[in-house]
């Protein structure tokens, strides 16, 4: 099945960003500086101070939506990144980035919809991927306005890689504490 070859294959050599590279930038600390307007008021002295933020994932969530920062403002204005980004389809693992005491356990994540943005920031075009696991085999159907066809996520996949927006991912098996949750709305 093409769908679970890894992704970038069609981009190794070309500079295709890993998303553990996507991960990493989103979980270091930055400085949040009083001079640059965007420091913090101290619940102790009410004063505006420097601090520090860091953002880590204790647990690992069951569904995970990745956005990808594909706008970046050069000073003037904003552009588009179309940077391949390598993208996995079955394989995505939090471990890395788990600090609780649930790290040990974390089960890998598959790639389950995508939603692709062409163009700038003045005007563009979306299109999404979606799998549908209702019959024998996993089907991947690609959604562009009124056409719906079925594709080979594997043969889409230099698309996705440059112009993947949002990335949805489930959890290949479901935490436990979820699934008590899950099964009281049923």
């Amino acid at each position: 099945n093409s769908d679970s070859a890894p992704a970038g294959e069609f981009s190794k050599g070309s500079g295709a960003v890993p998303i553990s590279a996507c991960i990493d930038a989103f979980a270091q600390p930055e400085e949040l500086k009083v001079e640059f307007g965007n420091g913090v008021k101290c619940e102790t002295c009410n004063e505006n101070v420097d601090c520090v933020k860091k953002l880590e994932i204790w647990r690992e969530p069951d569904v995970l939506i990745l956005h990808i920062k594909r706008f970046h403002f050069s000073g003037v204005h904003y552009e588009k990144l179309n940077t391949p980004i390598d993208i996995p389809i079955k394989e995505l693992n939090l471990r890395p980035w788990i600090v609780g005491p649930s790290a040990s356990n974390s089960a890998p994540y598959e790639l389950y919809g995508v939603v692709n943005h062409f163009g700038g920031m003045s005007g563009g075009h979306y299109t999404s991927y979606c799998v549908n696991n209702e019959g024998k085999e996993p089907v991947w159907l690609k959604f562009n306005d009124e056409s719906v066809t079925s594709v080979s996520l594997g043969k889409e996949m230099e698309e996705v890689s440059r112009q993947g927006y949002v990335l949805f991912y489930r959890k290949r098996a479901f935490s436990s504490s979820n699934l008590i949750n899950y099964s009281s709305l049923l």
